[in-house]
């Protein structure tokens, strides 16, 4: 008798588990290569570092990567399928930018558009985020969790003076796959 108590709550615990009814830990990822296409400034790595420039950081500040042609873009590689459930990201705040995601590094569909008038600071890099409970938290950032293992960044209006320095996703490992040597810019 004494033995069944722990026996009955594995049953429980293994069935809870089964049926997706345990909450889902996500934690943050961590990418393993950023590679740009087009002509941009400053080394596109910066944009993986975890290093956040001051609010309102001058957009070709020494943190930032910064273009002028909506036709660059930054591709971003997990390493391998993963479940990203938020994201956050400091962008120029008078641009607008686009956010791709894809599980092969081919095809591509859209996540989100962060629109100029999402921020909260009037000049500079602003830092936005999806998830409600981060202070840069901006209210039209909405997104589904998503499965991927390529993010990709293009700007796509605004003054045309487009810059980014860091993107940060959290989410949970899924599957490996294989790599894609060649991933669609």
């Amino acid at each position: 008798m004494k033995y069944l108590k722990p026996v009955f709550m594995m049953v429980i615990l293994s069935f809870i588990i089964s049926q997706g009814f345990a909450e889902t830990v996500t934690a943050p990822l961590t990418f393993v290569s950023v590679k740009g296409s087009g002509e941009f400034k400053n080394t596109e790595t910066l944009l993986i570092d975890k290093d956040f420039p001051v609010e309102e950081t001058v957009f070709d500040g020494p943190g930032c990567v910064y273009w002028f042609s909506p036709e660059t873009s930054f591709v971003f590689d997990l390493g391998e399928i993963c479940l990203i459930d938020n994201l956050t990201i400091q962008v120029d705040n008078n641009d607008r930018y686009q956010i791709d995601f894809s599980e092969d590094g081919m095809n591509y569909k859209p996540l989100l558009t962060i629109h100029e008038d999402f921020g909260k600071v009037e000049d500079g890099m602003d830092t936005l985020s999806t998830d409600p409970e981060n202070a840069q938290y901006a209210e039209g950032m909405k997104m589904e969790p998503i499965t991927a293992r390529y993010l990709k960044v293009t700007g796509s209006e605004g003054d045309a003076n487009f810059s980014f320095s860091e993107l940060n996703v959290t989410g949970k490992q899924q599957r490996p796959v294989e790599p894609n040597t060649n991933p669609k810019q």
